[in-house]
């Protein structure tokens, strides 16, 4: 409420000053001869030149810079904006001369541009009327730009906090304390399958360092990390753990290690054996990429701090206003992540 004050307090000003504006150019121009009716139509006279340049221009301004996206180029837009202020005066000085003086006067608007005093009126208005806007363009592109870049600046502040989240919460200490047990017991058993599981794992742990700068990823490229991750948890489960994935030929980007969060989150929180064997299907669907899998809970839960849905919620954010979209039922644990534009 306090904000919307603050906002209509100022609009009033502005609108204040530029009738002021207006009006004193008006009758700066006409004098103070006449009646008390001359002075009431230079009054209204100057009121609708200033209002309308005024709400114009507003208008091209909000519009042209209602997007963030515009900063991505703000020299081009800016004089994109200063070309459409310029030519809005032009043809709304033009416009409403010719509308006031054919009322009042009977006058054409050959006549009009003919005559001293129009075509002085017409240029004064021109000149002022550019010069205000151009001014005011430039105060509010430069404020505008100026939040921009404090937004841009805390969005990778937040990002940086949630790579360093990411590698603190991912691929926890759990995970590599099961892996390094299973690559003991395979040494013994069978030194190829612990040569190829050591390969998988060094390359897992690799893109977890080349990732952590990154924003987002191909769908391709972390479609290998998900396929090295199920091969290392498919030697410790006996391959129970049986998955679907149709990715192939999806274009897009995900936020780094999006797909292994909730494959790992489904291998934490169910029961994996031959008898239940856990079943994960990642496929696209629309704009998103579905990861599903069913619930056979653990007898003993191990415990959570809810920290990686969170995570990549929060990931996600400050990037897009798509949301992850997570759905739970008796049977199954669904979410849908949305799937980016670089």
């Amino acid at each position: 409420m306090k904000q919307i004050k603050r906002i209509s307090k100022k609009g009033i000003i502005n609108m204040g000053i530029i009738l002021l504006i207006s009006v004193g150019c008006t009758f700066y121009f006409a004098g103070f001869n006449g009646g008390f009716g001359v002075i009431l139509l230079n009054v209204l006279y100057g009121t609708i030149i200033g209002t309308s340049i005024a709400f114009g221009c507003s208008i091209i301004t909000r519009t042209i810079f209602k997007n963030d996206s515009v900063y991505e180029n703000p020299t081009k837009y800016f004089i994109i904006a200063v070309l459409s202020v310029i030519a809005f005066i032009v043809v709304n000085v033009f416009f409403v001369n010719y509308l006031w003086f054919s009322i009042t006067q009977g006058v054409t608007f050959s006549q009009l541009i003919r005559s001293t005093y129009g075509a002085y009126a017409i240029g004064s208005e021109l000149i002022i009327g550019t010069t205000i806007y151009l001014v005011a363009l430039a105060r509010y592109f430069a404020r505008d730009l100026q939040r921009y870049y404090k937004r841009v600046s805390e969005v990778e502040g937040q990002l940086s906090k949630y790579r360093y989240d990411t590698l603190k919460n991912q691929l926890n200490p759990h995970f590599l304390f099961n892996a390094l047990n299973t690559l003991s017991g395979l040494i013994y058993i069978d030194a190829d399958k612990a040569d190829m599981f050591t390969h998988r794992l060094s390359k897992l742990y690799r893109y977890v360092l080349d990732v952590q700068t990154l924003e987002v990823v191909t769908i391709e490229t972390e479609l290998d990390l998900v396929n090295d991750f199920l091969y290392l948890n498919n030697i410790r489960f006996d391959d129970h753990i049986k998955t679907t994935i149709d990715l192939e030929s999806s274009n897009g980007f995900v936020v780094p290690m999006a797909l292994q969060l909730l494959l790992e989150n489904a291998i934490k929180h169910n029961a994996i054996s031959a008898s239940y064997p856990l079943q994960i299907e990642i496929k696209m669907e629309g704009n998103f990429i579905l990861v599903r899998n069913n619930i056979q809970l653990k007898r003993e839960k191990e415990p959570s701090h809810e920290l990686g849905i969170n995570n990549l919620r929060e990931r996600y954010a400050a990037l897009t206003d798509k949301e992850l979209k997570i759905q739970a039922t008796e049977t199954h644990f669904s979410v849908h992540v949305p799937v980016l534009k670089k």
